[in-house]
């Protein structure tokens, strides 16, 4: 059935789903598993807790005020193609000599270490909830989430495939040259794939299913 779908103010795990005059707040954690191949979000049921009082939808949807976001896009932009520029001429005296190993053992404790940096932030988003309404969190239904559109469903697919291909060429590449900056790109490009299932959901309306 149609359903509308809100953010939850400073807690991206979670989203408010509205459908028959009833209030859910969707996990988009659940299953764990998920953060890796969000693109299987769809398919799936997901853990939700139903929420009557009208008090705990109007905390968790309240909104702060929001700065231009396409005025920082465009600055983010802008900055991000100087400092390419600037760098590129410099880039070999970033080469670091080091053995294969050391290299592969590198982007493994990296890429460990933004996961457990996004789990960390998944359950600082769990705690902030359960300190805010833990009372209401105690009726847990089983949803499951329509994706809006074919197009957005092959549009957030290709980004995944393409963020995961771009990821696995930095690792070689670092491998292979031992260079700084693209163990940095590696870094950010990793924090990024693994926030993928948070926007798997999004504000507006989407057909949900409530699993018996």
């Amino acid at each position: 059935m149609k359903a509308n779908v809100q953010f939850v103010y400073k807690k991206a795990r979670y989203n408010l789903i509205t459908m028959n005059g009833e209030n859910y707040i969707l996990d988009k954690d659940s299953p764990k598993w998920i953060i890796w191949l969000p693109f299987l979000f769809w398919f799936i049921s997901h853990r939700a807790y139903k929420v009557d009082s009208e008090v705990t939808v109007n905390k968790l949807v309240r909104h702060s005020e929001k700065t231009s976001g396409s005025t920082i896009n465009i600055l983010a932009i802008g900055i991000s193609l100087i400092l390419a520029n600037l760098i590129r001429p410099i880039m070999d005296s970033f080469n670091i000599d080091m053995s294969t190993f050391l290299a592969t053992l590198i982007v493994l404790v990296v890429t460990v270490l933004m996961f457990l940096l996004r789990i960390y932030i998944g359950r600082n988003n769990q705690q902030k909830l359960y300190a805010q309404v833990s009372s209401e969190l105690r009726n847990v239904k089983e949803l499951h989430i329509k994706v809006k559109s074919m197009g957005y469903f092959l549009i957030y697919t290709g980004c995944y495939l393409f963020i995961l291909a771009f990821l696995i060429a930095c690792a070689m590449m670092y491998i292979i040259y031992g260079n700084t900056i693209i163990l940095v790109v590696y870094t950010m490009l990793a924090f990024i794939f693994f926030m993928g299932n948070l926007f798997t959901v999004t504000p507006g309306q989407m057909e949900v299913r409530v699993k018996d």
